[in-house]
């Protein structure tokens, strides 16, 4: 857990590395002048402190403050009662994340080594992702998201509902398939090839395993040195 130093902290630190010998006077803030300048530098300190604890508390759902909506979006698929309070649309917000059935790329990967050892490697990667496209239960789809398959065609705009496959020099059918990769992730094996059996019984563990919405591609007998390695 990071320490975020109050001006009092960075204050007595301050202090504390000042030339021995009292060549320097120690005491409460305001008694000298000394001690007022080294606290208006500890505050200056204290302040960019401050920023970086709302940054990181921003970053989780039991600690954020200014993207609780966006939390809220995620999990619910709409915003809570602005009326309620923060604490309580935090409640509300944990209650139901301890509740839902989430894939991840950790719980993927366990399945896959429910059906072939755990020896092997293997890796869960995003389907088609080139560049800062769509990544399996992390990123969030709105207006602005990069879908994998459309890395291409520059960031969807906000006239994203006006559009269809014609706009973009599609055909219906392929608008379909690229909107359907965008939730499909690859799994990897290196250095082993699956028999008939341990692939039915992958893709069927698979299944059972992923949302709805997913769809799941197996390549295997790949060769170790081009393992990716962020999920193993």
């Amino acid at each position: 857990m990071p320490i975020f130093l109050q001006a009092q902290d960075v204050y007595r630190i301050i202090q504390r590395e000042l030339p021995p010998d009292d060549v320097y006077p120690d005491g409460a803030p305001d008694a000298f002048y000394s001690t007022s300048d080294s606290f208006a530098t500890a505050k200056i300190i204290a302040d960019y402190y401050s920023v970086l604890q709302n940054t990181y508390e921003n970053n989780y759902p039991n600690t954020a403050v200014d993207r609780l909506a966006d939390f809220e979006f995620l999990y619910f698929g709409y915003t809570l009662d602005a009326s309620l309070s923060v604490d309580e649309r935090r409640s509300r917000l944990l209650a139901k994340i301890r509740t839902q059935r989430r894939t991840t790329s950790a719980d993927l990967l366990a399945a896959v080594y429910t059906v072939i050892d755990p020896s092997i490697l293997a890796e869960i990667v995003p389907w088609g992702c080139g560049c800062n496209g769509w990544v399996l239960d992390v990123s969030q789809l709105e207006i602005s998201t990069i879908l994998n398959e459309f890395n291409g065609l520059e960031r969807v705009g906000p006239n994203l509902c006006q559009l269809d496959a014609a706009d973009y020099g599609f055909t219906q059918q392929q608008f379909e398939d690229l909107q359907a990769q965008a939730y499909t992730y690859e799994v990897r094996i290196y250095g082993y090839t699956l028999s008939e059996t341990e692939r039915f019984n992958l893709d069927q563990t698979l299944l059972q395993a992923e949302d709805a919405r997913d769809l799941h591609i197996i390549v295997d007998g790949l060769n170790p040195n081009d393992a990716i390695g962020g999920d193993t």
